[in-house]
């Protein structure tokens, strides 16, 4: 038990509830723990933590209770394994609820990823965390409150009990995920992001908030604002909430569902069904009698429960010092995980309680030596002897798992990698080697035939990405002479490919590029088939200059896992290149050869795969494996009758289309920094723009599967809005003219369905007429901004399929109805900016300093509009009114965009525009009650 501290007001008593926590806490002490946490932290505290915890990750222990997450979990000896070099244990006979798909259990592994369905919210019963390391910071903190929790088990321990176990866990981990672990972290920007769904610019509002709380002052600033008092206020409301619903679910036999938006906590009763049989077998009784403390290590009663997690949040919010030795804690928990699996793999062999009896009790014997023996007592020999056990007791042709698998663990088990077992190492090492394996064959196969590097790496705190981690390990083992020293290079090299691979995992690659959606996975094998189709270069690669030879590389690539040869790698003789970029699966990586080098210039057009067999110089294994690489790619011929219509005349017709819309319809201020770092906050914190995206997407209905086409995408706020009402079928492909917006918009929204191109109207025309015209076009705020609306709308038009709809938003004043604008309210707001005018000396602007803005035929009066939509060709024209509320203070935030209120100035007072708008702010009453009326066009495309 940590040292309480009564300054506080945090109850000291052995036996309290989560009731007794939550009255005695506010928003208030936690705020004051907090600030005391940060008090207390020391440079060697982070010196305890990274050496206990084995991570070397920015950002796991930045604000001060997701530090405190850390020290306490690392007080009781908890620690996290890394799902992704982990090997989990499957179902055993008797495991399997009936309500259960029998492959729901199944473990699937992406080169980044690892999707264990039935693991949610892992085996709470697991002495160690589960972790993934790409999915840092805050779910390493997730992980150790799970850990630090644990279960309850008791005769006759019920579903029902096993689920609401599961949700105040899981509500306790949530509770440390979303509230504490922001105090420090969150100003008044943060209260407006989902943490649950973070994406595009709150995405990025989140990472600087971050980057920003890794100074201390900023945190110590931040626990001051009323925002973190708010929070933590909240916070107190979820335990209170939880510890109540715990109660009157298990005592009482009533579930508690909260009615409105809460956390998701549906997976409870998953992993009650999934769990419970596995906690009621011999298996796990076998596994708590021999490795558990009944009360220390687990609960026995469903009260005893809610005591354990009320210590457990207890001792997150109190403040701690780490203790300067751990080490037997460590090992207690290291031989649990062990034991725990020994059981495990006992019951996957058919023998639950025979199988590993001498490892179990090798185990149990230095688990005792270890319970309640002095921290600093070293847990190497006991674990070193456990692991001996285990190699000795589950040969590798025995049933069930061997000891390679259950000791693929995750993490490295000893204090000191020099006091490891061999067998351990390299169930170890070989973990690594696979997760290399599937990020793709290049890192694959160096990592395969770098072990000496490999078992460097796995002695190291780890980091976030295997690539950008295997070349320190690759330098130290050149330098000792265990590598061939160009094989440092190498490993530089595959740290550059990372760059132009995509991302890793495969997600992503592959759902905005059609060209893929569209291509055969395989080689047609019937020959009189060959004819139907067209092969044509992978239009996604990127060639990059390649500083090795090309056919060694090749030559690497080509050997399946396990014989590789010594890796020596040979520089060029000459100008080697290779091709690089996402493809299907992940990473595609292909060295130019000669033979590949032939083919491409085959291929500088589509050919007919009949015609291109027939030039004899490729046969159909060198196609069938350019496919198999998606190196090339095999289109059925009706998507090319005529070869010309490759991917590149596309790219060159979108290239002039694009070049054409930069004269026509240039992209204006939004190209400008100021107004584009001054849209993208205050699209951030106000919901104007996304109410009314919303708006208008039910007014244009959005069918899940559709192809939606956007229209002036801006920050994506729109895009997020059709995205979130598109199905997994459903594509969205959305243009912008200002170029600034196009790169930046995939760090505001990242959707494999979505692509993002450079242009208007004519940039969506040319797509439809390669890919299909489109069943939806949206346009948000700015059709308006197109120099010509009538042609703009003629093009739209042109982009749509028959019965396709068009919709679009406009603030209703630009077709003549302002009355929204003549309230009282709004003149008084009027009136006050005419003042701030007056005062400034500000002159409006005149007749020669306004833009064309109003000018077009189609503003002016919704008759008009009405004109240009008929004439362009579109039927049953139909206007919405949308009037939503918004103070004053949020209208000034819209003016005080540098389009507007500089648009508010003569050209001669642009320069004052802000001495304009600070006079604006100090006259117009910002409580006032405004309204702002838009009008949703939507028409159709016969």
């Amino acid at each position: 038990m940590p040292p309480i501290s009564p300054d506080l007001g945090i109850p000291t008593g052995e036996q309290i509830t989560l009731e007794d926590l939550g009255g005695a806490l506010d928003g208030a002490v936690l705020c004051d723990a907090a600030r005391t946490i940060e008090g207390l932290r020391q440079d060697a505290d982070e010196l305890f933590l990274a050496a206990h915890h084995r991570l070397a990750i920015e950002g796991l222990t930045t604000t001060p209770f997701m530090h405190q997450v850390g020290v306490v979990a690392r007080e009781r000896g908890f620690f996290a394994f890394d799902r992704l070099e982990r090997a989990f244990l499957g179902r055993a006979d008797g495991w399997s609820h009936p309500d259960v798909a029998a492959d729901y259990g199944a473990v699937t592994r992406g080169a980044e990823r690892v999707a264990a369905p039935s693991l949610w919210p892992f085996a709470q019963d697991c002495p160690v965390a589960d972790f993934q390391l790409n999915m840092a910071p805050k779910w390493w903190s997730h992980g150790l409150v799970h850990a630090l929790i644990g279960f309850g088990w008791w005769p006759g321990l019920s579903e029902w009990e096993l689920m609401h176990m599961a949700r105040l866990s899981e509500a306790v981990a949530a509770l440390h995920y979303y509230w504490l672990a922001e105090l420090g972290r969150a100003d008044a920007s943060g209260l407006r992001l989902d943490l649950a769904d973070l994406a595009g610019t709150e995405a990025m509002i989140y990472g600087q908030l971050e980057l920003d709380a890794r100074d201390p002052e900023v945190r110590l600033a931040r626990l001051d604002c009323e925002t973190t008092r708010d929070i933590a206020d909240n916070a107190i409301q979820i335990i209170n909430y939880e510890g109540f619903a715990y109660r009157r679910g298990v005592f009482d036999g009533h579930l508690v569902e909260p009615t409105e938006k809460y956390l998701a906590l549906g997976e409870a009763g998953d992993y009650a069904k999934v769990h419970h049989p596995r906690l009621m077998s011999s298996s796990f009784a076998r596994w708590r009698e021999h490795c558990l403390a009944a009360e220390d290590d687990y609960a026995t009663s469903p009260e005893g429960f809610e005591r354990r997690v009320a210590g457990v949040l207890r001792a997150l919010v109190t403040p701690l010092s780490p203790s300067p030795r751990v080490e037997a804690r460590r090992g207690l928990r290291v031989l649990q995980d062990l034991g725990q699996r020994v059981c495990h793999a006992a019951a996957l062999a058919g023998a639950p309680t025979a199988r590993g009896e001498g490892a179990l009790a090798v185990i149990a014997d230095g688990i005792t030596a270890l319970r309640g023996a002095p921290p600093d007592t070293g847990p190497d020999e006991h674990i070193a002897a456990a692991i001996e056990a285990i190699a000795a007791d589950f040969p590798a042709r025995g049933d069930g798992p061997d000891a390679t698998t259950l000791l693929t663990l995750g993490y490295a088990p000893m204090a000191s990698g020099e006091n490891e077992p061999a067998v351990s190492r390299s169930a170890r090492t070989e973990a690594c080697v696979s997760r290399g394996w599937c990020i793709g064959a290049v890192a694959g196969t160096a990592l395969e035939a770098m072990r000496p590097a490999v078992r460097r790496l796995i002695d190291e705190p780890r980091r976030v990405d295997l690539v950008d981690e295997i070349r320190p390990a690759v330098e130290a083992a050149a330098a000792a002479e265990e590598l061939y020293f160009v094989a440092e290079g190498y490993a530089g090299w595959l740290e550059m490919l990372k760059i132009y691979w995509g991302r890793t995992d495969g997600a992503g690659n592959t759902e905005n590029h059609w060209h893929y959606r569209l291509a055969r996975r395989a080689f047609p094998e019937d020959p009189a088939s060959w004819e139907q189709f067209v092969v044509m270069l992978n239009p996604y690669l990127n060639r990059l200059p390649l500083p090795f030879d090309a056919r060694w590389n090749a030559e690497l690539l080509l050997r399946p896992r396990g014989e590789v040869p010594a890796f020596k790698p040979r520089p060029p003789l000459g100008a080697n290149y290779c091709l690089v970029g996402p493809g299907r699966r992940g990473p595609v990586y292909a060295p130019i050869t000669p033979k590949l080098n032939g083919l491409m210039i085959k291929l500088k057009a589509p050919r007919r795969l009949d015609h291109l067999l027939a030039m004899r110089e490729v046969g159909p294994e060198d196609i069938a494996r350019a496919i198999a690489d998606e190196v090339v790619l095999c289109h059925h011929k009706p998507l090319h009758e005529h070869a010309e219509m490759s991917f590149n005349l596309l790219e060159q017709l979108m290239e002039h289309a694009g070049d054409l819309e930069q004269r026509l319809e240039p992209p204006g201020p939004w190209d400008d920094e100021e107004q584009a770092v001054a849209y993208a906050a205050f699209c951030a914190n106000s919901t104007l723009y996304h109410d009314v995206s919303v708006a208008l997407a039910e007014a244009v209905g959005v069918p899940d599967d559709a192809r939606v086409a956007e229209l002036g995408f801006g920050t994506g706020v729109t895009s997020q809005v059709v995205l979130s009402r598109l199905g997994q079928l459903g594509r969205l492909v959305a243009a912008d003219p200002a170029p600034r917006m196009v790169e930046e918009i995939y760090g505001r929204v990242s959707d494999d369905r979505a692509r993002f191109v450079l242009g208007a109207a004519r940039a969506l025309a040319q797509i439809a007429q390669f890919e299909g015209g489109f069943e939806r076009m949206l346009s948000n705020a700015s059709l308006w901004l197109a120099k010509n609306i009538s042609d703009e709308l003629k093009v739209v038009r042109g982009a749509l399929r028959p019965g396709g709809r068009f919709g679009f938003s406009i603030p209703a004043e630009y077709l003549g109805e302002p009355d929204h604008l003549l309230t009282a309210e709004a003149l008084s707001v009027s009136a006050a900016i005419e003042r701030a005018r007056e005062a400034t000396g500000v002159r409006p602007p005149r007749p020669e300093d306004a833009v064309a803005f109003g000018q077009d035929a189609a503003l002016g009066s919704l008759d008009a509009m009405r004109s240009a939509l008929a004439a362009a060709g579109f039927e049953d024209i139909a206007v919405q009114r949308y009037t939503r509320p918004w103070p004053a203070s949020e209208y000034l935030d819209w003016v005080s965009l540098p389009v507007v209120i500089g648009g508010m100035c003569a050209a001669a007072d642009k320069p004052r525009a802000a001495e304009l708008m600070a006079a604006i702010r100090a006259e117009v009453d910002q409580t006032t009650p405004l309204a702002t009326t838009w009008l949703l066009v939507t028409a159709t495309a016969p």
